[in-house]
């Protein structure tokens, strides 16, 4: 079996017309896997997810074409437990994604979902983009969680990833899933990672180097997503400024998670984000929906006219004009004659009523 395995992975790395000939061959297996003994047990990839891993992307559809047409398994797990377009996307083959892709393989598996692969660290984030476009355009879900309950969010903060993050969150990626971990008693959002990454990179690299403003910036970017959102929640509000302020309060403690310092210092926990939240989001944003509050009564207190009045002052609709100035009796030709045009089988012998 080891010898076949490492048969078809010599020739695909020849090219397709190698790999081809290499399946007129008997006994050739599309669904082989690699096998070695660690110590603990026989395990390896299966031939298709090796060759997503090793194969320049150029060359994989052609590849995998030949696989598929000797019935491969697309839903094949490697030792890691990833799928093959689980592979394609964390290891920046774009080629092969998207041929996967059209080939149906499963998008939304629930343990390494693609969504969360491709935010892999060492990996262009242009190219990231490209494949998290691709992989949303055929139905991936944006707040799908892996197996360790993170999302594709938390894996772009986790990773310092500015423009993926923005990408996300235009596309409707929920600023409060959590994930969880010490055994179920701390829960950690998007914007609690990006605050632990900061503090971490801050106090490990200094904060004038690269990597902690990087994550400074993806932090921020988080706390002014949070101010937005906490904007359109307060501003449909209708209760009064006292309720407005609690009824915001309570998506701070959602927006900061739970969790504790950690291996972090102790400024990296989750009361002291959410002092943060209150200074830089809840406050400006109740201040700004108070402002607009009584800029709304001051000019209805200096426009107090009557409902009749107050329509009269305010512009209409095109519609709404050309309903006011045509004759009823014209109206209603235009109206009939509309339906003759468009429905002639029915109505046949057809004149204008008379008023």
């Amino acid at each position: 079996m080891q010898a076949r395995f490492e048969s078809a992975l010599d020739a695909a790395k020849k090219g397709p017309e190698s790999f081809a000939a290499e399946f007129e061959k008997k006994g050739t297996d599309a669904n082989v896997y690699e096998y070695f003994e660690n110590g603990f047990g026989n395990f390896g990839d299966p031939l298709i997810n090796k060759l997503i891993k090793e194969i320049p992307d150029a060359a994989l559809p052609a590849i995998l074409t030949i696989l598929v047409k000797h019935q491969v398994n697309l839903e094949s797990r490697d030792s890691l437990g990833c799928t093959p377009l689980a592979n394609a996307a964390g290891y920046g083959k774009k080629e092969a994604d998207d041929f996967l892709l059209e080939q149906k393989a499963e998008i939304n598996c629930t343990t390494k979902p693609a969504l969360c692969t491709v935010m892999t660290l060492d990996r262009d984030e242009s190219l990231k983009l490209n494949i998290i476009k691709s992989l949303l355009k055929h139905g991936a879900n944006i707040n799908i969680h892996d197996e360790f309950t993170q999302s594709p969010l938390i894996r772009a903060a986790e990773n310092n990833l500015f423009e993926v993050m923005r990408f996300l969150i235009s596309q409707g990626a929920n600023l409060f899933s959590t994930y969880t971990y010490a055994q179920g008693t701390e829960h950690k959002t998007a914007l609690g990672v990006a605050f632990e990454g900061y503090i971490s990179a801050k106090g490990s690299n200094g904060e004038d180097s690269e990597y902690a403003k990087n994550a400074k910036k993806c932090f921020d970017f988080l706390m002014v997503a949070a101010s937005d959102y906490l904007y359109h929640q307060g501003a449909s509000f209708r209760g009064d400024d006292k309720k407005l302020e609690v009824y915001l309060m309570k998506y701070i403690d959602d927006l900061a998670g739970h969790f504790a310092s950690g291996p972090y210092p102790e400024e990296a926990n989750s009361s002291i984000l959410k002092k943060l939240l209150v200074q830089r989001a809840l406050y400006p944003v109740f201040a700004r929906i108070k402002e607009e509050r009584e800029e709304r009564l001051v000019f209805l207190s200096g426009n107090r006219l009557s409902k009749n009045q107050q329509e009269e002052k305010e512009p209409k609709p095109a519609i709404y004009r050309f309903f006011q100035r045509t004759n009823k009796h014209d109206l209603m030709s235009i109206i009939f004659s509309y339906a003759h045009e468009t429905t002639p089988y029915v109505i046949k012998d057809w004149s204008p009523p008379k008023f």
